[in-house]
C-alpha cells in the first residue's frame, strides 16, 4: 500500500516555507510498519494543480493525507477536491489543527474528504491505513471522524501519546531538507 502525505496546493504565507514536521513524524510511523510513503510539500515546490496531479498519477497512492491549518483550509479542501475528481478511489484524509476542531463540519461540507484525523496523527493515521489496507470497517479506529456511505461517524477520541520516545524519528529523508531556509542563521549571524 502506498501513502502520499502533502501540504495543500495553495500556500497561505508569503514567508519562506518551513519543513512539514508533522508529516515527517507520520511518515516515520508509517515507514516503521513498512509502508511505502512519499511527502510532497506543495509550499516548497510550488506545484500547480497539473504538476501535482502528474506526480500523484506517477506515484499512484492508495491513501493521501493532507495537512491543514486554519490559514490554508481552502487550499486543503481544493487539494482533496482535485484528487477525488481525478482519482475517486484514493482515500483522502485531512489532519491538523483545523480539522481536529471542525471535523464534523468538514465532512458535512466537503464531500471529497473521506476521513478526518483528530489530534495527534502518528498512531491514528497509521491505524486508519491498516484498516483501509485490510478492508476493515473504521468503527474501532479511535480519533477519526469519517464518512460511512452517506452517514458521518465520529469515533471516540484517542489518548495522547504518553511517551514521545515511543514515536519513531521523523522521516526527514523524504523531505528536500536542504532547500528549506535556515531560520536560525539570522539568530547566529553575530558568530
Amino acid at each position: 500500500m502506498k501513502i502520499l502525505l502533502c501540504t495543500p496546493l495553495e500556500g497561505y504565507s508569503t514567508k519562506p516555507p518551513m519543513s512539514p514536521l508533522g508529516l515527517a513524524f507520520i511518515a516515520g510511523a508509517l515507514e516503521r510498519e513498512n509502508y511505502e510513503v512519499k511527502i510532497l510539500d506543495n509550499y516548497l515546490e510550488k506545484f500547480n494543480q497539473e504538476s501535482f496531479l502528474k506526480r500523484v498519477r506517477k506515484y499512484n497512492p492508495d491513501v493521501v493525507g493532507i495537512t491543514c491549518h486554519a490559514e490554508d483550509r481552502f487550499g486543503a479542501f481544493e487539494t482533496a477536491k482535485v484528487l477525488k475528481e481525478q482519482y475517486p478511489n484514493i482515500k483522502t484524509v485531512l489532519g491538523g489543527p483545523f480539522p481536529t476542531v471542525c471535523h464534523k463540519q468538514i465532512l458535512e461540507d466537503i464531500p471529497s474528504v473521506d476521513i478526518v484525523v483528530r489530534g495527534e496523527g502518528e498512531v491514528t493515521f497509521l491505524d486508519s491505513v491498516k484498516h483501509i489496507e485490510k478492508g476493515k470497517n473504521l468503527d474501532d479506529v479511535r480519533g477519526i471522524t469519517y464518512r460511512d456511505e452517506k452517514k458521518i461517524k465520529i469515533n471516540d477520541s484517542r489518548q495522547f501519546v504518553k511517551d514521545l520516545n515511543e514515536l519513531p524519528w521523523p522521516a526527514y529523508h523524504l523531505l528536500k531538507i536542504k532547500e528549506y531556509p535556515s531560520y536560525l542563521s539570522s539568530f547566529f549571524s553575530f558568530f
